[in-house]
């Protein structure tokens, strides 16, 4: 069974470090997938917008101040992005898959379902710095993910 590697992406500073980071181990490791991930917040899985972007419902009309569609675009696009710099550095596109994953229970128990789900030993994610009432109050992703990684390796870039 080849290696998995479960990058999570997030449209912060830390992804293109992230991507630097993992391009030269994918090279080096036979046979290593990447598996590049992120996670709509706020998008529930059975959401007409995630059914848009995949183009099985039409585009939904806006009944508030949320236009989720235009935020899953532009996950979508830094999945694409990613995926193109990891081939421009040298990683077959074979061995990388991406995926747009909803908000099914949190960005840290989503990733590390995920992970499990594909069979990922290590899973890679950045640490965005910066406090704030949330961090106060519900700590970090990287914290929740530290916890709930018992049977994971976990790469925190920062």
């Amino acid at each position: 069974m080849a290696k998995q590697l479960l990058v999570a992406l997030d449209s912060n500073e830390i992804t293109d470090k992230i991507l630097s980071y993992v391009a030269p181990l994918a090279i080096q490791i036979e046979g290593l997938q990447l598996q590049l991930v992120t996670v709509a917040v706020g998008v529930p899985a059975d959401s007409q917008e995630l059914a848009a972007l995949h183009g099985v419902a039409p585009d939904p009309e806006l009944h508030g101040d949320v236009d989720h569609l235009e935020n899953l675009r532009v996950l979508e696009r830094l999945l694409a992005d990613a995926a193109a710099e990891l081939q421009a550095a040298g990683v077959e596109a074979d061995r990388i898959t991406t995926r747009l994953l909803p908000d099914q229970g949190g960005v840290a128990a989503d990733l590390l379902d995920r992970a499990r789900e594909l069979g990922c030993d290590t899973l890679v994610v950045g640490r965005r710095h910066g406090a704030g009432l949330h961090h106060l109050l519900l700590g970090s992703t990287s914290e929740q993910l530290m916890e709930g990684a018992v049977d994971l390796t976990l790469w925190v870039v920062t």
